[in-house]
């Protein structure tokens, strides 16, 4: 809303603050997002009656070359709350008005996405993802009830919403991190149960009483869902950063970039290591996630996989030697 309202330039000198990619550079983006009441009471016109979390919203930023960022924090006795509002109003008036290049319906359809992309970046834990997916990463994976309770409605929500059809390779990457989180959870709750503040995985290849009777090859069923479940998480992560990507490519150049791509933990050899997947070259088509029977022929072939093939079978009604 902020850059698109704005035409990405400058609510005081007009200058242009965006500039597109070119063949051997990424765009460049020399603009700041200004708070009009600072996000701390000791900044600039920050002693205003906003709670915290108002004071990062649309409302109460405005877009500003650096130099008329620095004077609008230097001069805060002329630059007020009232004098920056007016001049945020009065800019994007001039901008509705008189730049042919303004395009009210895509604007529309853009803040459209960008509410949806802000209400999937909160369900999905986003800023706290390499946290949340260290659990189901674990030698004996788990979900945080808490985490689980977003994440359950998640695929329902983005199957709902009444999509603008604008940029069909975003919603194409939308639908794709729906179907690999419905079959994370689904192979994921097949062998869990909670416990306390969690939910974790069964050990299977045990019995209440103890061992299995068909221990050797229980605890190969065992270790296949631990790897199909490691394996979905990565590509659940893939999935997360494309997403990211077909935001950057169609809707914010600058989303998510302070923060970078999305990363997890796994321990490999008594230690932690950390990865970021992502899908790479011919993987990378409007929907990469080839559905949950091919994905356990084809996930050897990502950037990272634990494990290969269906799950071992097994004739019960033959003795162990």
């Amino acid at each position: 809303m902020l850059w698109g309202r704005a035409a990405n330039r400058c609510a005081i000198c007009q200058t242009e603050l965006a500039f597109d990619k070119t063949e051997v550079d990424d765009e460049s983006l020399i603009g700041d997002e200004c708070h009009i009441i600072a996000r701390q009471e000791g900044g600039p016109r920050g002693d205003e009656p906003l709670n915290t979390n108002q004071r990062d919203t649309y409302g109460n930023l405005l877009l500003l070359c650096k130099n008329h960022h620095k004077q609008v924090d230097d001069q805060r006795n002329f630059y007020t709350v009232d004098k920056l509002q007016e001049i945020k109003a009065k800019h994007e008036t001039w901008v509705r008005e008189n730049l042919r290049t303004y395009d009210k319906a895509r604007q529309r359809d853009e803040e459209v996405y960008a509410t949806y992309v802000e209400e999937w970046e909160r369900k999905s834990s986003l800023p706290i993802w390499r946290d949340w997916t260290s659990g189901l990463l674990a030698p004996q994976p788990y979900l945080v009830v808490e985490v689980k309770e977003e994440l359950q409605e998640l695929p329902r929500w983005l199957l709902s919403r009444v999509w603008p059809k604008r940029y069909s390779e975003v919603e194409d990457a939308f639908i794709n991190f729906r179907v690999v989180l419905a079959d994370l959870f689904r192979v994921f709750f097949e062998h869990a149960e909670k416990e306390e503040w969690r939910y974790l995985t069964v050990k299977f290849y045990k019995s209440r009483d103890g061992w299995s009777n068909n221990y050797h090859q229980d605890l190969q069923k065992y270790e296949h869902h631990i790897d199909l479940v490691h394996d979905l998480t990565f590509e659940l992560t893939r999935a997360a950063n494309f997403v990211c990507d077909q935001v950057r490519n169609y809707i914010s150049a600058s989303y998510r970039i302070n923060a970078g791509r999305l990363l997890v933990s796994r321990v490999d050899i008594l230690r932690y290591s950390d990865y970021c997947p992502e899908y790479r070259g011919v993987e990378r088509t409007n929907c990469p996630y080839p559905g949950l029977d091919r994905f356990h022929i084809e996930r050897d072939k990502r950037d990272f996989s634990f494990g290969s093939g269906n799950e071992p079978e097994f004739d019960y009604n033959l003795k162990e030697e």
